[in-house]
């Protein structure tokens, strides 16, 4: 497996395991882990809301209880944001998510704290090192604000003054609701219920004098059951309310840097000087089959390595004997000369360290360390100035290409849970970065491996990793739309995803050496897959071992099958250096490409990662009156004892 195959199959798996993780884990973030049990009554909650000009609201609560089992004290939960339904004409036009800032939290009497928790403003009131019991009252205030909506045709007071999550029944309520200028009572909605039920209003009653609204409950309240008011009021009532200006600057800054800084450095370091691909008979001279595999798309894979044994063998140097299915015995002829690289002496000595005759089967579990010691090697063969393949800034760059959009998307969905304190669009962004880097990584796998990877299994790869990045971007936009209602923003951040896609797919840029080898490697690749038969004779008249000097480099381009296939029906000799079950009357290559599959794939299980090592190898790496839906409000929430 190369490294990049491993990474892909990584970051795969930790996408899927982190999906199944929100999936299980989303139903039940927003719960709290208050006890909820009932250990008191509320006889009586009082609410007192003075409306400002500029959308904030000054709240004071009075909670009086009774409690029948010693508790620490009550905490009140309100949600700084919601999905707000807005309606025109009684049909449903869209949803969006909408935030509210709570402070100057202030309780009477008791002491307390206040701290976010799951979307939600917590306000514990009590002492640990205490507990009551009996009549109590509970004052706190604070203050909400509201943020400018975005509607351009009037403006909206829609607020659950009676919580809908308090833990018990509420037996009494009066709720003053204070406007800051005046308004129509029929553009009131006074609602007591939950998801549109409206079968509580008759126990509440209301009215309107001047500014100021007033609701009074004829009877108990069951728990679970608040109360909301929903007030259309004209454009403009509202003056100077608070806006997300400056998050969605600081936003439009994050989006428009990014941008600008993947496209300056794939214009800067990411374009591949032209590579004029030429006619080729034969690999570039001194180059080894490994090589090639290495020079063609950049990675060193398992393929790269087997191929050696097969350019040592006609090389010379050892052969191979075939004693049975499945077992394989290589005998060394001759030391390596004293030109051979170093790359190559690794792979030599590790293969033959117990003695001059090894078998396969001994080499399993073994063989490991010395495979990639020889990748290793052949990837530093080009890393010497003036024999690079490939600019290593531009590596450097691809890598911070592929971190960057994650990077930003993080930063977005954070600032995003930050605001509203949804687990969808957390668990939305989530998913963002973590599918982001997979469809990155997919994709620069497939444009490395261009030139060797089959058509099929090529589109494929690039339709997958199209597909995830797609997923991604539409995730951003539905975040931006369903959230801010903005179309800017949305495409901006999906542009971010998208132009992090195609540069650090593209990023990987080729030194000129590096264009010249590929263009004659691509010019041999192309003469290997459309050599037609009469040119293939006469090569082979040249020289009667054509056929096995090109197989290595042909196994390692993925066309040693075609290439056996070609040679049907021309005379070629059987290998000096390979004996097995056939006879020199019945040889031909068509059949030595069934015996020559065998063995490389029994090759290639030589050099697995040892079963014991699994665990250590890889390490890391418009509404009216009426038209609001009971409980659908700002605020509410709801608290209980602890």
């Amino acid at each position: 497996m190369s490294r990049l195959n491993f990474k892909i199959k990584r970051y795969a798996a930790a996408a899927v395991m982190a999906l199944v993780f929100i999936m299980c884990c989303a139903p039940f973030a927003q719960a709290e882990d208050f006890d909820d049990e009932s250990s008191f009554e509320t006889t009586n909650y009082n609410v007192t809301l003075n409306v400002l000009k500029n959308a904030e609201i000054n709240i004071a609560e009075r909670i009086s209880v009774d409690i029948s089992e010693p508790i620490h004290g009550i905490y009140r939960y309100i949600p700084f944001s919601r999905t707000v339904d807005y309606t025109a004409d009684g049909s449903k036009v869209h949803q969006r998510y909408a935030a509210m800032k709570i402070s100057d939290v202030s309780v009477s009497n008791d002491p307390f704290e206040v701290f976010r928790k799951r979307g939600n403003e917590v306000i514990k009131i009590g002492s640990g090192n205490k507990t009551v019991k009996g009549k109590k009252k509970y004052d706190l205030s604070y203050r909400v604000t509201l943020y400018e909506d975005t509607e351009d045709k009037y403006d909206t007071f829609y607020y659950n003054v009676l919580p809908f999550d308090w833990s018990t029944a509420v037996q009494s309520s009066k709720i003053t609701l204070v406007m800051p200028k005046k308004f129509h009572k029929e553009d009131v909605s006074v609602m007591a219920g939950k998801d549109g039920d409206p079968s509580m209003n008759s126990r509440i009653k209301w009215k309107k004098k001047n500014n100021t609204i007033t609701i009074e409950t004829l009877k108990t309240l069951p728990k679970g059951y608040g109360i909301t008011v929903g007030i259309k009021l004209p454009e403009g009532y509202f003056e100077d309310a608070a806006t997300h200006t400056l998050f969605h600057v600081l936003m439009y800054i994050l989006a428009v840097l990014s941008i600008a800084a993947m496209l300056a450095l794939w214009f800067r370091f990411g374009r591949d000087p032209k590579s004029i691909q030429t006619v080729e008979f034969y690999p570039p001279e001194g180059v080894t089959s490994a090589e090639v595999g290495y020079i063609i798309d950049g990675h060193v894979d398992k393929e790269d390595v087997i191929s050696l044994l097969f350019y040592f063998a006609q090389s010379g140097l050892i052969d191979i004997t075939e004693e049975g299915k499945n077992n394989y015995v290589i005998t060394r002829l001759a030391d390596l000369p004293p030109t051979a690289k170093q790359y190559e002496r690794v792979f030599y000595n590790g293969l033959f360290e117990t003695g001059d005759t090894v078998r396969f089967s001994d080499l399993q579990d073994t063989f490991y360390d010395t495979f990639s010691a020889t990748k290793e090697m052949v990837e530093s063969e080009f890393g010497r100035r003036g024999n690079k393949l490939f600019h290593g800034t531009a590596n450097i760059i691809r890598m911070a290409l592929v971190a960057l959009p994650p990077v930003a998307a993080a930063i977005f969905g954070w600032m995003i849970w930050r605001t509203y304190g949804s687990i969808l669009l957390l668990a939305a962004s989530v998913l963002i970065v973590l599918l982001t880097p997979v469809s990155y990584i997919i994709g620069i796998y497939v444009q490395d491996k261009t030139h060797v990877l089959k058509k099929t299994k090529k589109i494929l790869l690039s339709l997958i990793s199209l597909g995830l990045v797609l997923l991604s971007m539409l995730m951003t936009i539905w975040i931006c739309i369903s959230v801010m209602g903005n179309w800017i923003m949305a495409l901006l951040f999906a542009a971010v995803l998208a132009i992090g896609y195609f540069t650090s797919r593209f990023m990987r840029s080729r030194t000129k050496k590096g264009a010249e080898l590929l263009g004659k490697i691509l010019g041999f690749k192309e003469f290997i897959r459309i050599a037609e038969k009469d040119r293939l004779e006469k090569l082979i008249e040249e020289n009667p071992d054509y056929f096995y000097d090109v197989l290595p480099y042909a196994y390692v381009m993925g066309l040693s099958k075609k290439w056996a296939k070609k040679f049907e029906g021309i005379a070629v000799e059987s290998p000096v250096w390979y004996r097995g079950g056939y006879s020199s009357t019945s040889f031909n290559t068509w059949m030595f490409y069934g015996m020559f599959n065998d063995l490389t794939r029994y090759a290639g299980a030589t050099m697995r990662v040892p079963a014991a090592n699994d665990s250590t190898r890889f390490s890391g790496g418009d509404f009216g009156g009426g038209g609001f839906s009971s409980g659908g409000g700002f605020g509410g929430g709801g608290g209980g004892a602890w």
